[in-house]
């Protein structure tokens, strides 16, 4: 196993049942995060409170890890992240490229498509409070 498998393995563990926590648990305390819809995150202290957002807007959310590839120095990971969103299912998929640093992760870049996210929101009205008050878009 390359050290960089055993990062996405754990990453899958942490994704199975995510708390800010358990994920940034997985990160260098220097971390930056960058992300669709969400400002960069600097810092396991902002890591934990963008990654809460997310938890607190779709509770059940959990990784399907589909694929990954890299070394020592860091990797890619494909995965879908699913939840209930305003009383229904939304499953998105994304691709999130990772800079490790003695096997944690110290610079994440993730790329996916916001328009399933954003369409779940602007057609499931119990949901527009909740992501109003979430505060997981960029400001």
């Amino acid at each position: 196993m390359t050290e960089f498998s055993e990062f996405a393995a754990r990453f899958a563990e942490a994704w199975s049942a995510p708390t800010p926590e358990r994920l940034t648990a997985l990160l260098t305390d220097d971390v930056v995060l960058e992300q669709p819809m969400a400002p960069t995150a600097r810092g396991k202290e902002q890591a934990e409170a963008t990654l809460g957002k997310l938890i607190e807007l779709i509770p059940d959310v959990h990784a399907e890890v589909h694929s990954s590839w890299g070394d020592a120095s860091g990797g890619a990971i494909t995965f879908d992240l699913i939840g209930t969103l305003g009383g229904r299912e939304l499953r998105w998929q994304l691709v999130d490229v990772f800079e490790l640093r003695d096997g944690l992760g110290s610079k994440r870049t993730s790329y996916f498509d916001p328009a399933p996210v954003i369409a779940a929101v602007a057609t499931r009205p119990k949901a527009w409070l909740p992501f109003a008050k979430s505060g997981v878009w960029r400001r």
